[in-house]
């Protein structure tokens, strides 16, 4: 949609300074105990610096050597969904992480939010970049790659998409029950049981070590001082999300792009992202077992993907 990154676009030169939270120290605003259990399921390592954003700062980490990679993560995840990734793929590639702004340990002014914001700040990090990256994205992530590659296609080589949201139109009445369900009022009070249970449900396979961090991560939100400034990201994305379905205008996304899901998500239909992927002549895989997050449930075969992307350069993968 032209009409979303309408404000001018930030620097997007690494900062320094109050505000940012380094690997190594726990922020004021989060429970210092259900954040050093998240912490033991490990974290991207590698350099960190902040992109502002609209005035937004917004922790960014980066590793490797080799063709750029830009990872964006979903809703109410952050930059350390790609840990896993990081470890596999850092030697054939250069990888670049960020909490997305509203997210993660970004700051949270008061303010309303919109997926115009974060299209923009996906457009900060890949103009930071040498050279245009392959976008690695998951959920709504994928959402706001696709997004941002119509709005520029020249900043990206490649989109690599997991689960991504935004394909469908939503029936009026699930969009009216999900933006009770997201509104800040219900965020806010919210029991850390059904946080906990709701973070579950998006994995196939339960007992996985990233379902536990996912959800301390969340509980550190929840138990924040500043639980109703955590909501107001959700509220305002997930409300915007409706209004701009990119599936009819596929066709004319110009940059080449490769559809993952696993055959048991429950957020985003497989037969969307099939269809998607139809829609764009591009590469489509699904995975047996998996859920929502096929990044975290099964990194390798996840990686694999990826450095296929790398191989053939950015092009199309046929498949």
């Amino acid at each position: 949609m032209s009409d979303l990154p309408a404000a001018p676009a930030a620097d997007p030169s690494p900062l320094t300074g109050s505000g940012f939270a380094s690997p190594t120290e726990v922020p004021s605003h989060l429970d210092a105990a259900a954040l050093a259990r998240a912490l033991e399921a490990g974290r991207p390592t590698g350099t960190w610096s902040l992109l502002d954003v609209d005035g937004v700062r917004c922790p960014r980490v980066q590793a490797g050597a080799g063709p750029e990679l830009l990872c964006v993560h979903g809703l109410g995840h952050d930059a350390w969904d790609w840990a896993q990734l990081f470890v596999r793929c850092t030697m054939v590639a250069r990888l670049t992480a960020y909490d997305l702004p509203g997210f993660g340990l970004s700051t949270k002014p008061a303010r309303r939010w919109d997926l115009g914001l974060l299209v923009r700040s996906l457009l900060a990090a890949a103009r930071a970049l040498p050279t245009p990256p392959v976008v690695v994205a998951s959920s709504l992530g994928g959402h706001v790659a696709l997004l941002a590659a119509l709005h520029e296609p020249a900043l990206f080589s490649h989109l690599l998409l997991g689960a991504p949201g935004g394909l469908v139109e939503v029936p009026a009445p699930m969009q009216a029950m999900l933006r009770a369900y997201y509104s800040v009022d219900a965020i806010a009070q919210r029991s850390e049981a059904e946080i906990v249970g709701n973070s579950r449900r998006i994995f196939a396979s339960p007992g996985l070590l990233v379902d536990d961090a996912l959800a301390a991560r969340k509980l550190a939100v929840r138990r924040s001082s500043e639980a109703r400034a955590f909501a107001l990201p959700f509220a305002g994305v997930v409300d915007d999300v409706f209004h701009h379905v990119v599936l009819e205008r596929l066709s004319s996304l110009r940059v080449p792009c490769t559809f993952v899901v696993g055959e048991r998500d429950v957020v985003v239909p497989p037969d969307a992202v099939a269809a998607a992927a139809r829609q764009h002549h591009a590469r489509f895989v699904a995975l047996p077992g998996v859920g929502h997050c096929p990044h975290l449930e099964v990194p390798d075969r996840f990686a694999e993907l990826v450095r296929d992307v790398l191989v053939q350069g950015g092009r199309h993968v046929s498949g």
